[in-house]
């Protein structure tokens, strides 16, 4: 699968769900469509979990806020598909935004 952007001087998290237990991730990255880089993720800092069903019930309250978290940080740093769509974005239609993600995930800003 493919993420279209990582912005320089960011941590990115990533989750991907599999039909099974994985050994091994590789990071491959492409500037100007040329690739670039590719790195082998150290298997201590990703986690297979076998258990879809387990997993999602003890996270399913998690990933979802963290996404929100992460909507909202778009959001306030202008990096969100609000800015990418449109040439102004009215800054009262963002903050109407942020707070509805927020009272929705339940998270504050």
């Amino acid at each position: 699968f493919g993420i279209d952007t990582v912005f320089a001087d960011r941590r990115t998290l990533i989750y991907y769900l599999t039909d099974g237990p994985i050994n091994q991730v590789v990071v491959t990255a492409f500037v100007g469509g040329q690739e670039e880089l590719k790195y082998q993720v150290p298997q201590p800092t990703f986690k297979s979990v076998e258990n879809e069903d387990a997993f999602l019930a003890k996270f399913e309250n998690t990933i979802p806020k963290m996404a929100a978290r992460e909507a909202i940080r778009d959001l306030e740093e202008e990096r969100s598909i609000l800015h990418n769509l449109e040439d102004e974005v009215d800054q009262d239609d963002v903050v109407d935004l942020i707070i509805e993600i927020g009272v929705k995930y339940q998270i504050t800003s």
